[in-house]
């Protein structure tokens, strides 16, 4: 059976969110914007974040992919411009992205901690990047934050008094 858009917006929300694309940011993401086959998406930033490449999983990328055929077994010319995450032609809601996101964590039964919320997905992947790495400034570049601190509150970063803060420097 072939995928329809409606089919693969819940799936391709969570992949650019695991790319550490905000909600609104993941509504901004054009068809263009996409390369499936380097795994990357171009997060085009808000007023809050700065644009950067992000970096699908494999699953992620096939979510994407899946979403990319489904829009253009629609239409016979798809424009780079066209909004990845755009709204079915009954639903013309801006925050189709965030909604979605939402939607995914009630099913999965997410959604009892009063401090989850559609961007916590981003928050997760920043935190499970910085994990991985210990790489503060790295982390804060892939979230697009503008400061340090912001990127360290967002993912929960936090230190107990007298623990020296994370490294400033590039790890590696």
């Amino acid at each position: 059976a072939a995928w329809t858009p409606a089919d693969t917006r819940g799936p391709t929300a969570w992949a650019l969110g695991q790319a550490m694309a905000t909600p609104e940011e993941a509504g901004l993401v054009c068809v263009g914007d996409v390369a499936v086959t380097s795994g990357r998406v171009w997060l085009p930033g808000t007023s809050r974040r700065l644009n950067r490449w992000g970096e699908l999983t494999s699953w992620g990328a096939a979510q994407v992919e899946r979403r990319l055929e489904a829009i253009h077994a629609q239409t016979e010319f798809v424009a780079p411009s066209h909004a990845l995450m755009e709204p079915l032609a009954l639903d013309t809601s801006t925050a189709l992205p965030g909604r979605v996101l939402y939607e995914n964590l009630a099913r999965a039964s997410l959604l009892t901690d009063p401090a989850v919320r559609a961007g916590s997905l981003a928050a997760w992947a920043g935190r499970s990047f910085y994990d991985r790495t210990g790489d503060v400034l790295e982390t804060t570049r892939r979230l697009g934050h503008r400061s340090v601190n912001d990127a360290i509150r967002f993912i929960g970063l936090t230190r107990s008094s007298g623990e020296r803060p994370p490294q400033w420097r590039r790890v590696g």
